[in-house]
């Protein structure tokens, strides 16, 4: 379970809060980037993420690539005091809706939701933050549903350290209001909440890991107005299984578990969804490797599945600096669970760690990653994307380096002028100050 959690914490950084009075904006530059979702809009692919500079607070990253991966608008969103990040996107008729978290990067701090409304230009319609704990050291948004026109989160937090975790609910309107919630009001407060699911007017079931149950997964039952009704211990044959990724149906469900103590494998388990029994199973994975799933490891596709996931993952020496190769693992599964192909990919001189992945319209899938150069001491991260169609052959790949523009506004808080500064080489196309 250790390596487990280390390769979340690697997934999702502590976050921070939006500022509405913030004189900061700059395009995304090329420092050390990371990806975190990626989702389909129209013919073109949204990607949230991260950049961090040295000794600079995180901001939230907003990358929109073209079919063929080449990019149509990159931009940050930072602020003065706090890290920023970005995990989650719905949107709706005319507006985007992005979901993120903030929190002081490792300082015990208040931890809140982010949920920030924009147009289809990016224009900002508004920004709300809700409180979720105090003395967290991170917040993890792990996964959410449509319920009607609203969004239902399901997550968890560190609440004193990494290995003390907490677990909330927000239902947030289309508007970004917060509709509901219950923050670690269940039986067993170390439940970690991860994947959500749908089931009627009246039910979600979630799926959740917990330490006290030996890292059992257990389905938690949720009602309509957030609270908790019941939970089961389910019986998957494996120790330490924490889920990864879901797909529900009407009358069966799939979880994606990554499982094992230390050689990490991956585990594909069928539900019956009228009595969480379980129908089929398949692990797969390389052997004497750890294996991580994606933050959304399993999607649909062609009457199928499709699992990603890194392998020759080594979270124990920070992934950089040591020569280390690692790769992506695709592999197509049919509706029964038997496996069509099994594919790798991978980035010479690279390091790279897969965090999601979405079918696209050909039925062939958008692996969404990071990439480090394993020859260097700094930790520095691109955003490597590799596009391959049904039969799992590289259509492209494209290792994003964005070049640099900055803007710096000064001074901050202004009096009766400022200075603007423009450094890089990035074009800008407009500019913003909002006070």
């Amino acid at each position: 379970m250790k390596k487990i959690l280390l390769a979340i914490i690697f997934i999702i950084y502590t976050v921070g809060v939006f500022a509405q009075n913030t004189f900061q904006t700059h395009i995304q530059d090329n420092n050390n980037k990371k990806a975190y979702r990626v989702a389909s809009i129209d013919n073109s692919y949204i990607i949230l993420g991260s950049t961090k500079s040295p000794l600079v607070l995180t901001s939230a990253s907003i990358t929109i690539i073209d079919s063929v991966g080449s990019i149509k608008e990159a931009i940050e969103i930072s602020d003065t005091l706090y890290d920023l990040i970005l995990l989650d996107f719905h949107n709706t008729d005319s507006t985007y809706i992005f979901l993120g978290l903030k929190n002081k990067k490792n300082v015990y701090s208040d931890c809140y939701l982010w949920v920030m409304i924009t147009d289809y230009n990016l224009n900002v319609v508004s920004n709300n933050y809700y409180f979720i704990d105090s003395t967290t050291t991170n917040g993890i948004l792990y996964s959410t549903v449509n319920h009607k026109e609203n969004i239902v989160i399901s997550s968890f937090y560190g609440k004193y350290n990494y290995v003390d975790f907490r677990s909330f609910i927000y239902e947030i309107s289309p508007n970004g209001d917060s509709v509901n919630c219950n923050i670690n009001n269940f039986p067993d407060t170390n439940a970690m909440f991860c994947n959500i699911m749908y089931i009627s007017s009246n039910l979600y079931k979630i799926s959740a890991s917990s330490f006290y149950i030996q890292a059992a997964n257990q389905i938690v039952y949720i009602d309509s107005n957030l609270n908790y009704v019941d939970y089961k211990v389910v019986n998957i044959l494996y120790n330490d299984p924490f889920s990864f990724g879901i797909v529900n149906k009407p009358n069966e469900y799939y979880i994606l578990y990554n499982i094992g103590s230390d050689d990490k494998d991956i585990n594909i388990t069928h539900f019956n969804a009228t009595n969480d029994s379980v129908l089929n199973y398949i692990t797969i994975g390389s052997v004497d490797t750890v294996d991580i799933s994606a933050y959304n490891g399993l999607v649909e596709c062609d009457g199928g599945f499709y699992v990603g996931y890194t392998s020759d993952y080594e979270p124990s020496n920070g992934w950089y600096g040591d020569g280390q190769e690692s790769k992506f693992v695709l592999t197509k599964l049919d509706s029964n669970l038997n496996i069509i192909w099994d594919k790798e990919y991978s980035l010479s001189g690279y390091y790279i760690v897969l965090v999601d992945m979405i079918t696209t319209t050909d039925n062939g899938c958008l692996l969404v990653g990071a990439s480090q150069n394993n020859n260097s001491s700094i930790e520095k991260n691109d955003i490597l994307l590799i596009k391959v169609d049904s039969n799992g052959i590289a259509i492209w790949t494209k290792n994003i380096k964005i070049s640099t523009a900055k803007i710096s506004i000064f001074p901050n808080p202004t009096t009766d002028y400022i200075n603007i500064e423009v450094k890089g080489s990035q074009q800008i196309k407009e500019l913003s100050i909002i006070d």
